[in-house]
Formats: C-alpha cells, structure tokens, sequence
C-alpha cells in the first residue's frame, strides 16, 4: 500500500507540474481557461490543430496580431440582393446589393466599429503567441462569415435578413467547418422583461408558450420563402456540422427565443444544435452583490432624505457630493456588507446574472464563462484607422466561443467522432450545478474538458433527460446508442463532402474510453479500430459490435451483441453476450479474462479465441455466471507468452495437456462444433462437460517437411523430426503460426553457409593458378606488361582484388564473395630452356549468405612450379596449398525465437596443375592456344558451432573437383614513337569441371545424432574465362596497365577489374 500511495502521489505531483506548464500570463488572463480545465487538453496534446471552425458574428479585425498567421483567419466573402422579407430598422433599401468581405461596418451608438466579432474570435481560438490572452483552441483555423447586426427588431425574425445569412451559412457549409459558433439570437419584444429595464418587475418574462409562437412564425417563413435566418442553420446540421448557440441575455427567468429553441421544435435539428449559458466565479458574483448593496443603501438613503425628487440628474449630483464630502461612506458600506456576507454558502460558479439560463433547451445546454472576460478587441470608427489592443467583457455571447474552442479541442481528440458524438461528449462530461442532473439554469452544467477528452460520460436517450425537458416526437430520430467509428489509420471520413479527411491520429487505431457511463442508452462499435472501456460503466442499453475490436476491461451492466467482423475482449465483467456469425470472442488479456454474470450464448458460425499460457501450460478460461448456449461455433487456438526456446535447454511441454477453457455457474447446453488452428502442426479436440469445455492441444498429421519448399529445407525438417519432443529445436518449429514462418525457420537452421565456405575456397584456387600461368607467360616475353610485377633476376608479385557472385540454382540460395591479398613469387630459367619457381601469399576472403549468415577466411598460399619450353611449345606444371582459418557467424531469427552462432575451424585446400601452350607468332598478331588441367581437393577437420540450441556440428569433410580450360590468347605489341609502344592482350578460353559438381556439408544439431545434408549451389558444369589487358610502354621508365578478368558461367560469376601505372628509376 505505501509503495502504491507513492507511485499515485508521484503521477499525481507530475500532472499537476505540466498542467502548470501551460499556465502562462496569457493562460492567466483569461480566467474561463481554467474554468473549464483547457489546460488538461492542453497538456494531453490537444490544441485545435487542423480543426476548421465558423464564427458567424460581426467581422472579427483580420489585422491583430492574435490572428497572424497562413489562413489562421479566413474572412469567407458573402455577396447578394437583401431580401424583401426585411424589417430594416437602419434604413437600408430591401434591394440593396450587399458585399461582405471582413471589412468592419457596424458601429455604435458613439460612431465607434464594433468589436464584438473581434471578441468572440479572441475567445475561440487567439494564438497562443506571448501576448495578450490566447483561445480555447489556439491551433484551429478560423472562418468568418458577416451576420451584418440588423439592430433590435423587438422578436420579430423578419428583423434578420434571411438572404445575408443563409449566404452565410451556405458559405460555411462550403468552406468544410466542422463546428460554427453563434454568439447572436432573436430579441425579445418590449412587452417581455428586460434585465436593465426599469419597471421591468411589471413585465412577464418569455416562456415556452411564447417561444411556441415565434416557432409559428418561423414554420410561416419557412413555407414562404427561405426560413428566414434559420434555414441555414437547419441545412448546416444536415450537412453535419455542429452548431454553438449563445442562449441571450435576458436575466435568469426569461427562456431562450427561437434560434436556440429550434432544437426543441424541430428534433431532427437537435443532434448538432448546442446552446450556452453564461456564468461568473465566486469572486466576480460577490463582487456584483458588493456594488448592488452599495447602491442600495445609498439609493435608501437618497430617498430618505429626498422624498420628493426622482430624477437620475438629481441622484447622480447627490452622489457626487456625498463622495466629495463623505468618501468614506462608501468604505463602510463595502465593509459592513463583507461582515454580513457567508462565503461558504456561495457557490465557486453561478449563472451570470444576465444569462438567460438554458430553460426549455436544457436537454441539449451547457454553460461557460462568460462574465468579465478579457479578449481581442479594437477601437476606432474607420476600418483602416483601427487599433488592435484587448478589452473586457460580458454575456452569452463570450461564453458561446468557448464551447466551440472546446468543440474543436474534442474534435482533434477524437477524429473519427461526427459532430453529434461531440456534443454528447461536451454535454455529458460537464461538471453538475445547480439542482442535480440537467436543470432549467445549468442544463448538463459546467463543460469540463479535464473530463472531456476521456471519452463520454453518458450514453443518453431521453429516460435520462426529465421530463419537462424532453423535446416533443424526438424518439422519431433519436439515436439510442453512442457510435464510436474508429475507422482504422488511414481511413477517409466524411468522404465525398468538403470535410472530407485522411484519419492519420492513433486513435484512428485504437481508443480508450475511461470514464465511468452512465445513462440508459447503449453503444455501437463500428470500424475496424479497437476501443477500450476501462471505467466502471452503469450504462443499461446494448452494446452492439458491428466491427473491430472492444475490450472490456473495466465493468459494464450491458448486454453485448458480437456480429460478423465484430470482436468482444478484455479483463473486465460484463452482463451478458451473445456472438452471432461471423462475430469473435477472445479471451486473451494479459491480466486475465472476461467475467460474464449472466448468461453466454456462441451462434452457429461464432468464433472463440482460447489463449493458451505456454509458460504455464494453462488457458484464460471466460467464466459464465448462468448458463451457456452452445449453438455451434468454432474454437481458435492462440499461444501466448511464447519463449526463445533457442535460448534455453527445456521446453514448456505443453503438447498433449487438456486445459479448461469455459466454465459455467450452470448448465453448458450444447457444443462447440470444432477446434481451427492458424498453426500448422497443431490441432485440438474439445471435451464438453457439464459446466465446463475442455481442450486438448495435439500434434496434427502434417510433418515438418511439408512446409519446406527446398532440398535443404526438407533434409533440416527430417532431421528436425527425428529429434526428441522435449528438444527446443522441435518444440520451436511446432510453435511455428504460419507455413511461412516454419519454412523461415527451416532456412535459418540449415546452417548453408558452411557449404558455401567450401565453394569458396575451391573456386578461389584459381587465383594462385592464373597468377602463376601469368608469370611464366611473362618470363617468355610474351608480354611487354601484365598486372604482375617483376624484377630482372625473377622474382615477382601481384596484388589481387575480386568480387565473386553466386546466384541461386533451383531451390538453393546463391551468396556473395569478396578476396584481396598479394602474391609473391621468384624463379630462375636453368639450363635446356627450364624454368622452376616457388610462391606463396595471403588472401582474406569474405562471404556474405543470403540466409543470415557470414564468413571470412584467412588464407595462408604455397607454391611450387616450373615450365620447360621446346621450340614454340611451353609445358607447365606446379602444385599449391592453401591454409584457411574460417570464421562463420548466422544469425537464428523466426517468430520468438532467435539465436546466434558462430564457429571457427581449419580448411586445407590442395591443388595440382599442368598445362600446354604452342606460340604461333605473326606480323600482325601472336596467338598461344592452350590447354590445361587441375585437381582441387578442399577440406575441414569438423567445427562445433557456439551459441544456444541452434547450434551445429560439422563432420570433416572432403570436396574434389577437377577442371580442365582449352583457349587461346592473342596479342600484339606496336611501336607509336620512337619512345611510345601499345601492346593489346586478350585470352578466352572454356572451362569444364570434370567430375561431380555438388557442393555440400554433412550437419547435425548438437546433442544429437540426426545428421543432414546442406547443399551450395553447385559448381558450373562449363565456363568462360575472360582476360583482357591494354598495355602503353611511355618510355624505359614509364609504363601504363588497364585490365579485366572475368569467369562467367551459369551460377558463378568472378570479375576483377585492375589497372597498374609503373615508373622505373
């Protein structure tokens, strides 16, 4: 317990530091920031980013610094004729052509350019910049649409210019906004109360029945014309888009007018209509009722001592002389009212007292900040004369922008949510105030987006919302489950529309929802991304799984239905399932499975995933706590916690255990129809008892080799079989989940690299051979230059550089060979034109496998060799010996399993050699047919390989090969200059290998006696060896070399390109 304690202090203490990261000047200005825990998102990644929202309001100033930017601030132009259905009460024409382009027109009482639109964008989404304040979501892209204000039209919707703003919403709906905020309404008439109004106590306030009646209005609009301004509205939510309604400000008792109530009378609207309220800190509200109490006992005081005066000039003139004679009247009166005030009984957040509260449209309602606000503002009469600063502010209309800040910041969450799953996040997320549940003030209360970007908190039908609530005729369209579409990355949305996008965020893939769910709706999960329910849910309707992945693994009390390409996993308990065709049930979590109280049903068609624990040899049993219909379905065998067997000397066992996958409270009524392996060598049979299945894990009737598509891989596979159960070899490759990975494994075991070592060195014999052959040609002055070097008394080298490639033959992979090193030589010419010579060298070879494998050898040479010449006719003979110290290494890698091993041993490898060449020579060209003939025999004592259970052993091993070459050569030397001399070399000649060409090694696995055969490709039956050389004798002291040498055959290509430049002094 203290070490947990710690750990929860520690997460605790880490949070409240990055929450305090974000928590600037400009965080700090502005107080609804933290009012609705925008930090929380903020600190979670969130910021709006690549989130398009609408600001339809007065134009907002494009020039302040807060909306700086590439396309941060979008003005969208509007454009048309005014309608005729116009009640102007600002004097223009019904037919006037109108152009709104974000240039600021509106003004007011004192000829100053509004700044409302300014405001209101500032609260939404000002950049986070260092300056000022900045906005709910500062990384948004903003687009503004003109409202052009047509004054206060007393209730009258024709005093809204249906044609300026169905422009604008049609502009929005095309600009690809997902959220639109309105920070404007409908007035109310003069014969309702008005909050500053003084007989304003001898007015009704505006109700329901009223709100009826301008709805009548809007339905005749609607059937005559456009829909006023609401028609726009109404298209936007059909397109999708959410729509942030400001309730007004018309004090606590009045309801909302028709803009915000066309949620309620029109149900189809409700599902991306959002209407908010306003409300003040603890400290703001006291600070009113300070400033209210003042004036009350002042204007008490006034009355008493002025019965017969009741005029504003006389009271402000007594109270200018009060101050000037009496200031500390003033200080008392806010001391007493401080000593008689109860802090504690006041809440931190109140409705501002100008809020009209959420009333008839609580059911879709929530409230925000909205008084004393500090934002983007501008002073100033001419648009091009304006200057940027920030002001403070109150009303709805301030409180409506942080909604759809926040809109934003939930729609970068969750990227994959329609704009009505947002609104159900925003609702059912907010902190509760007032009476409990949704209320006429508050409606769900206070948005919370600490809470918020969690996931929903409610799954709603109207059974949650009371009844004096309820929007009439909504079960017509009301959605009684949440849908989460996690569509998987990668996946369009809203393809084919404006907002269409790529979802690339990771909760494309997979989701976590973790908040506790309330409410009597239920859930659909659709797409094929998963989604994780963690918290401990008291939802009661269905939970469908229509697609993808849920994982329980916290608590629900839903009944669960699994369809076809649906998946239903996790920890955690549950009421009850059932899984229809094509749908899947795993039990495969790591901390445990699924606990079902109820009962359990598996369709005909269903699909049941066991994990089986191999380490522990035991499955993860769902546990039903009624009874069980077993209506057919399959079981699907998945191991889990698979070990590097390779890398161990025993193995789990786990072959032939019976393991209880289901168990039951009561009766299993029923039987699975039969057990699916994706593994393939294993299989299962089932025992249905009565309240519990059992499995037994089996070895099928497929052998190893039938995963092996070579020769190699089906000699490993036999030896493999041949091996004992308990071997981890064997216990891997049965482990194996896929033919292709068992065949993956017969590749990596068959330890080729070995065999391929051999063909190296036995073709790289050559080298010593064609370095000799080349020294005699030269000594007989054949040739005026060569890539040898030699001095007068005959001693010679040559360095050597080559590049072998070996394709693959049939079903054998090729490899890769490099050699560089120097031979040295030295020979004397006897007597009876007889020459004998010896040489020796090093040569470092290096072998790259296509299997995961490795070599290099250290080549140590010794020669002997001489050539006697009769006449035109030049025989030679010579014998070699080569010391290879071999390094191999391979490394072992298939599904879990991984080993690395290495190996060092001896090679030797003899050569014997002769040949004959006859000198024909020419005034234009000399040609030398030849002939010649080698034996080459290569051997190795045997090597054990190190590392884990993948290891080899080697047997000694001896390789013969036998080649013969028949070619001619044919070469010039020509004086240019009297100093300057070009000779041209070329020899192509055909080699044969005489006797068998194969190239293997015999292996077995250590601690065993199973050995096999690995073949390299084999050798060419035939070549062509391919020499040519260009030679330039400057003078005595200068001569320059270019040259190639090649060996080209069917399997085996050997080129070498090397140029020399030699200068004697």
């Amino acid at each position: 317990m203290i070490t947990t304690s710690v750990y929860a202090d520690s997460i605790e203490f880490e949070k409240r530091a990055t929450l305090a990261s974000w928590h600037t000047p400009e965080f700090n200005h502005q107080w609804g920031l933290a009012s609705i825990h925008a930090d929380s998102a903020y600190a979670a990644g969130y910021t709006g980013k690549g989130i398009k929202m609408g600001i339809f309001d007065m134009p907002a100033y494009a020039k302040h610094s807060e909306f700086y930017g590439e396309n941060k601030l979008i003005h969208l132009i509007t454009s048309g004729v005014r309608s005729g259905n116009y009640l102007n009460l600002l004097g223009e024409k019904s037919d006037e052509h109108f152009y709104f382009d974000g240039t600021l027109h509106f003004k007011d009482t004192d000829g100053q350019l509004v700044s409302h639109g300014t405001f209101v964008t500032g609260i939404a989404a000002a950049n986070r910049d260092g300056k000022g304040i900045h906005g709910v979501a500062f990384d948004s892209q903003i687009f503004s649409a003109d409202i052009n204000d047509g004054g206060d039209f007393k209730g009258d919707l024709r005093g809204i210019d249906e044609h300026i703003t169905q422009a604008g919403w049609q502009a929005f709906i095309g600009s690809g906004v997902r959220v639109i905020n309105n920070s404007w309404t409908v007035d109310l008439a003069d014969n309702f109360n008005g909050l500053f109004d003084d007989d304003s106590s001898s007015k009704p306030y505006f109700s329901l029945s009223d709100a009826k009646v301008q709805f009548e209005q809007l339905n005749d609009l609607l059937r005559i014309s456009k829909g006023g301004a609401f028609q726009g509205g109404i298209d936007a939510g059909n397109n999708g888009i959410l729509n942030i309604i400001g309730l007004g400000n018309d004090g606590n008792k009045s309801s909302t007018s028709i803009l915000g109530g066309l949620g309620y009378f029109m149900p189809e609207v409700a599902p991306y209509w959002l209407t908010v309220g306003s409300v003040q800190n603890k400290e703001n509200y006291i600070s009113e009722l300070e400033i209210n109490y003042v004036w009350e006992q002042l204007f008490s005081l006034y009355q008493g001592k002025n019965p017969s005066e009741n005029s504003d000039d006389h009271f402000t003139q007594w109270i200018n002389e009060l101050h000037e004679n009496n200031p500390s009247i003033f200080v008392n009166l806010k001391k007493k009212f401080n000593q008689q005030l109860d802090r504690s009984q006041i809440s931190d957040v109140l409705l501002s007292q100008f809020s009209t509260p959420c009333g008839y449209t609580a059911s879709y309602c929530v409230v925000a900040p909205g008084s004393n606000l500090y934002s983007t503002g501008v002073i100033g009469s001419e648009h091009n004369k304006l200057v940027a600063g920030y002001q403070s502010g109150s009303g709805t209309s301030y409180a409506a922008p942080h909604v759809t800040g926040a809109a934003a910041l939930l729609m970068q969450r969750f990227p994959y949510l329609s704009g009505v799953e947002i609104s159900t996040i925003l609702k059912t997320t907010a902190t509760d105030l007032g009476d409990v549940g949704v209320d006429s003030s508050y409606g769900w209360g206070l948005i919370n987006l600490e809470k918020a970007i969690n996931g929903p908190a409610m799954f709603v039908t109207k059974d949650d919302i009371p009844a004096e609530f309820r929007i009439p005729d909504l079960e017509r369209i009301e959605a009684i489950q949440f849908v989460a579409d996690i569509p998987g990355i990668g996946a369009i949305l809203d393809k084919g529309t404006v907002r269409e996008r790529i979802c690339n965020d990771r909760h494309c893939d997979s989701d976590t929802y973790s908040n506790d769910i309330s409410g009597h709706g239920g859930l659909l999960k659709k797409g094929a991304g998963s989604l994780i329910l963690s918290g401990n849910n008291s939802y009661t309707g269905l939970t469908s799984i229509n697609q993808g992945t849920l994982h329980i693994d916290g608590s629900i009390v839903s009944d669960v239905i699994v369809n076809k390409a649906g998946v239903l996993g996790g920890a955690g308990k549950l009421a009850s399932f059932v899984v229809n065709d094509g749908g899947t049930i795993t039990a495969n979590s790591a901390t445990g499975t699924l606990q079902v109280t109820n009962n359990a049903t598996f369709e005909s068609g269903s699909r049941y995933i066991v994990d089986i624990i191999l380490r522990d040899k035991k499955a993860m049993p769902l546990h039903i706590g009624g009874d069980v219909a077993l209506n057919g379905g399959e079981v699907e065998i998945e191991l889990q916690n698979q070990q590097n067997l390779l890398a161990q000397n025993k193995v789990s066992g786990f072959a032939g255990q019976q393991l209880t996958i289901l168990t039951a409270e009561n009766d299993i009524k029923g039987q699975f129809n039969h057990v699916v392996s994706h593994y393939p060598f294993l299989t299962g049979g089932l025992s249905h008892q009565r309240n519990k299945v059992l499995l037994a894990i089996q070895r099928n009737q497929y052998s190893f080799d039938e995963a092996a598509h070579t020769l190699n891989e089906r000699n490993v596979a036999y030896a493999i079989e041949a091996l004992s159960v308990s071997s981890p070899i064997y216990e891997s490759l049965l482990l194996s989940n896929s033919q292709q990975q068992a065949r993956q494994a017969l590749q990596q075991l068959s330890g080729q690299i070995h065999a391929d070592i051999a063909s190296v060195q036995i073709n790289s014999s050559r080298y010593l051979r064609n370095a000799i052959y080349e020294r005699l040609k030269q000594a007989q002055d054949r040739t005026m230059l060569s890539n040898l070097k030699a001095d007068q008394v005959g001693n010679w080298g040559q360095l050597l550089q080559s590049a072998g490639n070996t394709s693959g033959y049939g079903d054998i992979e090729g490899f890769d060979d490099y050699t560089q090193g120097v031979l040295l030589g030295t020979d004397r010419e006897l007597m009876g034109n007889t020459r004998f010579g010896i040489a020796g060298g090093y040569t470092r070879a290096k072998l790259h496998g296509r299997i995961n494998g490795s070599a290099q050898s250290n080549n140590y040479h010794f020669a002997i060799y001489g050539e006697k010449t009769v006449d035109a006719l030049d025989l030679h003979a010579g014998g070699a010996y080569m010391w290879g110290h071999v390094n191999t290494s391979r490394s072992v890698a298939y599904g879990s399993q991984s080993d690395k091993n290495q190996a060092k041993y001896q090679t030797g490898t003899t050569q014997l050699f002769g040949g004959a060449a006859y000198n024909l020579k020419h005034q234009w060209v000399d040609l030398t047919p030849f002939a010649n003939l080698a034996w080459v025999n290569y051997q190795n004592n045997g090597f054990s390989e190190s590392g884990g259970a993948a290891a080899l052993n080697g047997k000694k091993q001896h390789l013969n090969a036998i080649f013969s070459e028949i070619g001619f050569g044919a070469g010039k030397q020509w004086p240019i200059t009297k100093n300057i001399s070009l000779e041209l070399n070329s020899q192509l000649s055909w080699q044969h290998q005489l006797n068998n060409n194969s190239r293997d090694s015999v292996l077995s696995f250590q601690h065993s006696d199973s050995a096999f055969n690995v073949n390299s490709v084999p050798a060419s039956r035939n070549g062509m060896i391919l020499k040519t050389s260009m030679a330039m004798e400057i003078n005595s002291q200068l001569s320059i070399l270019v040259g190639y040498n090649g060996l080209l055959s069917d399997h085996y290509q050997d080129n070498s390109v090397n140029g020399h430049m030699a200068w004697h002094f």
